[in-house]
């Protein structure tokens, strides 16, 4: 169940509804990549500003997302160094993933290894979608590692952003990838 208020909400939620419809409670199992992306949304939203429309932002940050891939790459950027060890993925992991999803993968990893991944150089994230976070990630990500021109606040805001996405929730984002089992819900949430 995605956890948006329409399906947990404690007075009108479809789940709500449907315990007392059948006079018992159940058990709800909210999705942790969903979860997960809580924090990032609201870091987000925090230092650049709210969502302006369902694909653009009104911060500088989110402003430039949209054209990210135009911009030329950052071979002398600052790695991010920091956090749980980066997730080493196996083959059968890495061949289940999405374009959008190694892209997350070998971007992430490029910044705390401060070297451009091979993977990234002819692969384009997909485009900003505020139903996707994984999106907005990998587009920070892709403004982290090319020559911006952010300065002052936003360089610094920008750098923030990446230090959460590199040491929290990629972790978070491979670790419910790879072990996406009910059992695990709680340990991903806590971690």
């Amino acid at each position: 169940v995605d956890s948006t208020p329409l399906n947990t909400g404690s007075k009108e939620g479809v789940m709500t509804k449907l315990e007392e419809r059948r006079g018992k409670k159940l058990h709800w199992s909210i999705c942790d990549l969903h979860t997960n992306e809580l924090g990032l949304r609201h870091l987000f939203e925090t230092v650049d500003g709210p969502t302006s429309g369902s694909n653009s932002f009104k911060g500088q940050i989110g402003k430039s997302l949209s054209s990210a891939e135009k911009l030329e790459w950052n071979r002398s950027f600052e790695p991010i160094t920091g956090g749980p060890s980066y997730p080493n993925l196996s083959k059968e992991v890495l061949s289940d993933l999405s374009t959008d999803q190694k892209y997350l993968f070998y971007a992430g990893k490029s910044v705390c290894e401060g070297m451009i991944d091979p993977h990234i150089l002819t692969t384009k994230p997909g485009p900003i979608c505020h139903s996707r976070w994984l999106t907005l990630a990998c587009r920070l990500l892709l403004v982290y590692l090319s020559l911006h021109s952010f300065k002052g606040a936003v360089k610094k805001n920008l750098s923030l952003l990446i230090q959460y996405v590199v040491t929290n929730y990629i972790p978070s984002w491979f670790q419910i990838k790879t072990t996406p089992y009910l059992s695990h819900a709680a340990h991903h949430v806590l971690f």
